[in-house]
């Protein structure tokens, strides 16, 4: 039998039993990896989820998934099983830690491919046999959200829920008005695209595709220098200086915490413009970087306000009152199309028990940090979502 058939069985069981006891005590153990931080976000994410869907299935299942507290208690904080470790030495340890089901696995990524390899442990059926020995793979940027839904079918012997994300509202074939100006950064001047802000010749830069994709112009981010260094520039930049007595980088040394892409980031302005608050708008970017699953750039859109005046102001101020972004996740450091849905708050931010203020502007910024390295932009801009007839 099947683990997930096994599942189902024991779940039709699990109605007509009436004791707690029942439960059978489900440990998500450690995965383990090349690298150490995705093996760890992998079964932590992992457990979160299988909670969830435990706790929404209700009496239709049986299983009880213990915290990743509960684990360390019992497992103790460190590494986890390998994958070849034997089941009986899984099985001794379940029974010490008066458990019933031990999940444990590898994570790593290949490309932009992530595989995860599954087992599963249940010594209340057979303490020597697997009931899960499965390798699971997804490709893209959420690749490591969206394999965890599988993963948990597969246990449950039930469909995950999956609840409709902005990013899952498909791009139409014909795109609404645009807002913003200039998004290939193709026009402009000096140091200036039109509708963007200056560059500042050491974090950002416009200029023609180096790339070797012929895209006309785009921006440049570098993130590899020290941010102090970049700190001393920024003040002379913001002051009047031009790009072109930007400094020559100092590049952070390795692990390059200390460097632009490790602290500060890289960010890029578009000039502000006016936005309808109920409005649904998109956001969309072409963009080449290597970035990882957790850190990774973005297309922020920050909203603007006019916020009445504190005790120290005479007179209204705009403020960012509301922001949102655009997930730019990249690991073939190749050039990729990104689009996102988005509403401007129909009923305004509430800024106090008194004050609510409407978003009526909006700028869009192209972001770029860890790991530090070399990222490009363009066709960055927003548009209209068509109304649905």
């Amino acid at each position: 039998m099947t683990w997930t058939a096994t599942m189902l069985a024991l779940s039709g069981m699990v109605a007509a039993a009436e004791s707690p006891n029942t439960a059978r005590l489900t440990m998500v153990l450690p995965f383990t990896g090349d690298d150490a931080k995705l093996a760890a976000r992998i079964s932590d994410r992992l457990t979160l989820k299988l909670s969830r869907q435990v706790k929404r299935l209700g009496d239709k299942s049986d299983l009880k998934v213990l915290s990743k507290i509960e684990v360390d208690e019992a497992w103790g904080q460190g590494n986890g099983p390998k994958i070849d470790t034997p089941p009986a030495e899984i099985a001794r340890w379940l029974r010490q830690a008066a458990a019933h089901v031990a999940i444990w696995g590898n994570a790593r990524r290949s490309g932009d491919e992530l595989v995860a390899r599954v087992k599963v442990l249940d010594i209340t059926e057979d303490a020597g046999t697997l009931q899960l020995d499965k390798t699971f793979r997804q490709k893209g940027e959420r690749a490591h959200v969206d394999i965890l839904d599988p993963i948990v079918e597969e246990l449950t012997g039930h469909a995950v829920r999956k609840p409709v994300e902005a990013g899952d509202v498909p791009e139409p074939k014909q795109l609404g008005p645009m807002l913003s100006k200039n998004p290939g950064f193709e026009s402009g001047s000096g140091e200036k695209p039109d509708g963007w802000e200056r560059i500042d010749g050491l974090t950002t830069f416009w200029l023609d595709d180096p790339t070797g994709a012929g895209r006309g112009k785009v921006v440049k981010m570098d993130t590899r220098m020290l941010q102090s260094q970049a700190d001393e520039w920024w003040k002379k930049w913001r002051a009047g200086a031009p790009a072109s007595r930007a400094p020559e980088p100092i590049f952070a040394q390795p692990p390059a915490y200390d460097s632009v892409g490790g602290l500060h980031g890289a960010h890029y302005y578009s000039d502000a413009f006016e936005v309808t608050p109920g409005k649904r708008y998109r956001i969309l970017a072409d963009f080449k970087g290597k970035t990882t699953d957790f850190f990774f750039a973005k297309v922020f859109v920050k909203g603007y306000g006019t916020v009445p005046p504190t005790i120290r102001e005479d007179k209204p101020q705009q403020r960012e009152i509301w922001r949102t972004y655009l997930a730019c996740r990249n690991f073939e450091n190749a050039w990729k199309h990104y689009s996102e849905t988005f509403t401007i708050p129909e009923r305004g931010v509430r800024m106090s028990d008194v004050v609510t203020v409407q978003v009526r502007w909006i700028r869009i910024i192209p972001y770029a940090y860890w790991p530090p390295g070399l990222f490009y932009w363009d066709d960055v801009k927003v548009v209209e979502e068509p109304v649905k007839p």
